[in-house]
């Protein structure tokens, strides 16, 4: 009999023994020693290869319990979410409409402040129902009903939305079809979610030039194109384009804002349609998405075919629109204040940096008592205010397009005539680190957005 140690790599100790009865016709010698010895070693690496196939087999195991307790968590938070927002934006709705049609005098800044809440709880209504799309869609439960759809008018009714948005920010906007011959079965309220997510994104990226919006009939499909002349995207960004949660770093927009699923939610929701997403782009020259949707309905599970149901939901388009206006009403509300800034000589000026309007009308609110105040969207607007008005203080965010919080501090601490000038950082970012990382920079101080 002879008697092995079985041992794990690179343990010195032995985790088990081999017993082997030796062939009492045979000498041990060397060679039968050697024998031995590679069918221990044989035998080894099977329990080591193994042991390793069932730790992966537990790691996938907790990873996949640990992604259906995620999409669990943001499927119950959506709908906890949900219900407040409602409650939320219904009476306001309700307030506006009285305040707007009310013949009593001095309603305008009620109706202001209203406007302001309305269209960020619309915002956050938005990301909370994307968030609540995907867990349904992780766990199978997106229930999809696919309509026969005149496709043309439904495209041409979301694009309109956008129509006026685009004209205020002095875009070209333009919409063209082709007559679709053969039927498009859509889930309609998917494809408003898909053509206002591409709109949105046009608008949000394009400072100058348009927006084109395109639907093409191919012999066994449609085709929607949106084109814009916006910043582009590096060509290294464009195979993460649609993976969950990205951002292209440095990308010049409207406003920072963003979570980064819009456009993974379009590719999901065109997948459930058996369709595809394409994009082709150029920095400094734009951009084109290309969804293709196959026709007739032999693709697509015969029990979540439908009847046709007419309305749009109303609600899902003002969560795109009152963003984008947002956006659109930067422009107007910045020379407003570059007309007010020469009108009071007597108190301090503090310049307010910030690409969110509505942040920007908060803060200033609460400093219009003490100071004089002026605003820029952005690191190099805000450059050019502070060479016009030299303010006494600079208040700015972070997170900006064009240039950021630390950009524009590194810009005024480097100008020998701007040095000394107070620089204090404002960001949504809470905690020493976040306070400690921002005054490592230069700044005077660091504040947490109110």
């Amino acid at each position: 009999i002879c008697i092995l140690p079985l041992n794990k790599p690179g343990s010195k100790s032995a985790s088990g023994v081999l017993i082997l009865g030796a062939s009492p016709r045979l000498p041990y010698d060397e060679l039968y020693q050697d024998f031995f010895n590679l069918l221990t070693s044989s035998i080894n690496l099977a329990l080591t290869n193994a042991q390793a196939f069932e730790q992966a087999r537990l790691r996938a195991e907790e990873l996949a319990a640990l992604d259906l307790a995620k999409t669990t968590f943001f499927s119950n938070i959506s709908h906890e979410f949900r219900t407040p927002l409602t409650l939320i934006l219904s009476p306001i709705e309700e307030l506006l409409a009285e305040a707007r049609h009310s013949e009593q005098s001095g309603l305008g800044k009620s109706v202001e402040t209203l406007e302001i809440v309305q269209r960020n709880s619309l915002r956050l209504l938005k990301l909370v129902n994307t968030l609540l799309d995907f867990s349904r869609i992780e766990s199978g439960r997106f229930q999809a009903v696919f309509e026969k759809t005149p496709l043309s008018d439904l495209t041409e009714e979301l694009a309109s939305s956008f129509q006026s948005i685009a004209q205020s920010a002095g875009l070209c906007f333009e919409f063209q079809s082709e007559p679709i011959a053969g039927d498009v079965y859509v889930d309609r309220e998917m494809w408003e979610k898909i053509v206002l997510n591409l709109l949105s994104n046009a608008f949000k990226y394009t400072m100058s030039g348009g927006i084109n919006v395109s639907l093409f009939d191919r012999s066994d499909s449609i085709e929607l194109i949106v084109k814009d002349s916006g910043s582009g995207i590096p060509s290294l960004d464009l195979p993460h384009l649609f993976e969950r949660f990205y951002r292209v770093k440095g990308s010049q927009g409207r406003s920072y804002e963003g979570s980064g699923i819009g456009l993974s939610l379009v590719n999901e929701l065109v997948k459930l349609h058996a369709g595809s997403i394409e994009v082709e782009s150029e920095e400094g020259v734009g951009t084109a998405f290309k969804v293709t949707l196959p026709k007739g309905a032999s693709h697509l599970p015969s029990e979540m075919i439908s009847s046709p149901n007419e309305a749009l939901s109303r609600r899902t388009r003002e969560m795109f629109t009152t963003e984008s206006m947002s956006f659109a009403e930067n422009q107007s509300e910045m020379g407003k204040s570059e007309g007010e800034a020469s009108s009071d000589t007597l108190r301090q000026t503090v310049l307010l940096v910030d690409d969110n309007s509505d942040m920007r009308r908060y803060i200033q609110t609460i400093l219009d008592d003490e100071y004089q105040v002026i605003t820029a969207q952005d690191g190099e607007d805000a450059l050019v205010k502070i060479a016009n008005f030299r303010p006494d203080l600079v208040l700015t965010d972070i997170m900006m397009p064009k240039l950021d919080g630390y950009g524009l501090l590194d810009k005024i601490r480097s100008d020998a005539r701007l040095e000394s000038l107070p620089v204090i950082l404002v960001s949504a970012r809470a905690g020493d680190e976040a306070k400690v990382e921002g005054l490592g920079t230069g700044a005077d101080d660091y504040l947490t957005k109110p």
